[in-house]
């Protein structure tokens, strides 16, 4: 099997990922770095360190 890493830069790269998975390519990872997902991944480790009380 081959790997290959693509790095891009944008917001949205559903529209890319749908289209590697029509011609059968398998997706391994993907990270998607818009506002809204940083803001609830850090809301997300607020509260885990609250809960921890660190």
């Amino acid at each position: 099997s081959i790997d290959v890493t693509i790095k891009l830069s944008g917001e949205n790269i559903d529209a890319i990922i749908q289209t590697f998975e029509r011609y059968n390519y398998k997706i391994k990872y993907s990270f998607n770095s818009n506002k809204e997902s940083v803001s609830k991944i850090e809301e997300n480790y607020q509260s885990l360190m609250s809960y921890l009380n660190v």
